[in-house]
């Protein structure tokens, strides 16, 4: 099995971007959850707005969530694209 988490993105994420969701959250699911690898998507609103979650990673890496060598795989998956409409 394996656990899936949100960043729980709210108003405040939408006027300020969500760096501080990515950051809480992959600091979370890792002392909680122990796991090998934290595999993250994008949402409609991170893409809406814009948010460099590339850039989160690595910030969320500096400011210790998770290892350096941590592996955090993502990929933009907005709902408004693709055939799936």
């Amino acid at each position: 099995p394996t656990s899936c988490v949100s960043s729980s993105m709210t108003e405040d994420a939408a006027v300020f971007g969500g760096l501080n969701n990515m950051v809480d959250g992959l600091a979370n699911a890792y002392s909680l959850y122990k796991p090998d690898m934290i595999a993250v998507s994008t949402t409609c609103m991170a893409e809406v707005i814009g948010d460099d979650v590339d850039a989160f990673i690595k910030t969320s890496k500096q400011k210790g969530s998770v290892p350096d060598e941590f592996d955090v795989p993502f990929a933009h998956t907005p709902a408004f694209v693709g055939s799936h409409i």
